[in-house]
């Protein structure tokens, strides 16, 4: 990561943004020169974004440098061995065969209300972004979830640099 030794962090980079995960075995100033650094590194119109954990004094130094808090998520974890069988059937239909427009539509609504803030982008540019990360064929990777005959989400592979078989799930509630 240009000049920064550190394998612990994970960084995802787009055309419009740079995000930096997985910071939780750094320091509070590791937290600080890693945010400057990539402050410096990052083009103009890139969103700079870094996931910290619990750290008020990096928080502290990150309010005070020009970084926003844009939300905060608590992830809970069921292995969902317990859970009966899902009484309702669902359907998953591809962007092939609803239509791109349909599918952003169904993926702007999944998006509302969620805790994870509100997006800087258009449905375009998070299209855009999709269709650089997965290429050709995405439109038989990316699914709208129907339950019985309405859309209640979408799902779609997530790339990241070092990780293997991810995928990202938005559902409406």
């Amino acid at each position: 990561m240009n000049g920064f030794n550190c394998h612990s962090v994970k960084r995802i980079e787009g055309e419009k943004y740079i995000t930096i995960e997985d910071t939780g075995k750094l320091s509070t100033p590791e937290i600080c020169s890693l945010a400057d650094r990539i402050d410096q590194e990052a083009v103009p119109g890139q969103l700079v974004t870094l996931m910290v954990g619990n750290h008020p004094a990096a928080e502290k130094y990150l309010l005070n440098t020009g970084f926003s808090k844009h939300n905060r998520t608590v992830f809970y974890r069921n292995p969902l061995k317990s859970l009966p069988s899902p009484a309702a059937s669902f359907t998953w239909k591809k962007v092939s065969d609803i239509g791109e427009p349909l599918f952003k539509e169904i993926w702007e609504r999944s998006m509302e209300g969620s805790p994870n803030g509100e997006s800087n982008q258009t449905m375009d540019e998070h299209m855009d972004s999709v269709k650089q990360e997965l290429g050709k064929g995405y439109e038989h990777s990316c699914l709208a979830i129907y339950e019985k005959e309405g859309p209640v989400g979408v799902a779609m592979p997530h790339i990241e640099l070092g990780q293997r078989m991810r995928a990202v799930f938005f559902i409406s509630d």
